[in-house]
């Protein structure tokens, strides 16, 4: 959001010169970035998700302003031999601001992910402690929905439901557990490159930490885990190379979940808290973030 006062994906991503508003929520936009790096598996799997996060900008010069990021999201990994394993995700979003009480919207197919993971070293300790580092890589394809005139629309350009250009995200990944309990952590950065109107999206770097449990009760497999969420968002950029008011930030999450397993069904549900954030330039609020997941592992 983009305030004149003052990302979203980080993801979910001005000034509007000239306009009746200059930025709001605008360069903010963030949540995972197509995947989660606590909750994948190891075998083959197909999952449904669905996401939403917010900023508020109450300080706005047109009124207080909403953003709220909505996402459904089909993912799907097929492991192969020899530890790799290839991934694929693609989003569908439903962006929505209001200001006052006057309320827009827009939505559309995003962008198509495309990669592999690979299990570079994974060893059991003497003492029965399992250790595993995963790499994974990803492209990111500029199929969704993206428009070239959306300040006509008088929406800031973290709206489009496709970001319009080519994208990497590397990521590697690491966990160590022991008996019913362990510790994820992850590390991701997502390169953007630049649009075909020469606009550039802010490139992202995610870290994740989380500690687990594993309870058995019958047929049912409870995994509570509770971690911490660190994101930060660089600004966007014009063709001109100037950089644009009101984007990017920084935020710190607590990250408590709790998944749920039943033979080869698998259902989560993930809750972020803000402890600590600064997006747009300080003017936007990062406010409380979930998502949902339903997983049918084969």
């Amino acid at each position: 959001m983009r305030t004149k006062s003052g990302f979203a994906l980080a993801l979910f991503y001005l000034c509007f010169l000239g306009q009746s508003f200059a930025c709001d929520v605008c360069g903010c936009s963030s949540g995972p970035m197509g995947f989660n790096l606590m909750g994948d598996f190891q075998g083959h799997f197909i999952r449904y998700g669905y996401g939403q996060i917010q900023f508020t900008n109450p300080s706005a010069s047109a009124g207080p302003i909403k953003d709220i990021f909505k996402v459904q999201e089909i993912q799907g990994a097929y492991s192969l031999k020899k530890g790799f394993r290839l991934e694929a995700y693609l989003p569908y979003h439903t962006n929505l601001r209001n200001i006052g009480e006057t309320k827009q919207n827009l939505s559309g197919i995003g962008d198509l992910q495309i990669g592999a993971n690979h299990t570079v070293w994974k060893k059991e300790t003497k003492t029965g402690t399992e250790l595993q580092f995963d790499g994974a890589l990803r492209s990111v394809l500029p199929t969704g929905k993206y428009h070239l005139e959306i300040h006509d629309l008088n929406l800031p350009e973290n709206f489009n439901p496709g970001k319009g250009s080519f994208a990497l995200i590397p990521r590697i990944s690491f966990r160590i557990a022991r008996g019913l309990f362990g510790i994820n952590s992850g590390l991701a950065y997502r390169k953007n490159f630049h649009a075909s109107d020469g606009y550039s999206f802010g490139d992202i770097l995610l870290g994740q930490a989380h500690f687990y449990s594993k309870i058995q009760a019958q047929k049912f497999l409870f995994i509570p885990a509770l971690g911490l969420v660190h994101e930060f968002i660089a600004a966007d950029h014009y063709k001109n190379k100037n950089q644009v008011h009101g984007t990017g930030g920084r935020g710190t999450f607590l990250n408590p979940s709790i998944q749920i397993g039943f033979k080869s069904i698998r259902a989560g549900i993930f809750f972020q808290g803000p402890l600590q954030s600064q997006y747009s330039e300080g003017e936007a609020q990062a406010g409380n973030r979930f998502n949902f997941q339903l997983t049918y592992l084969f």
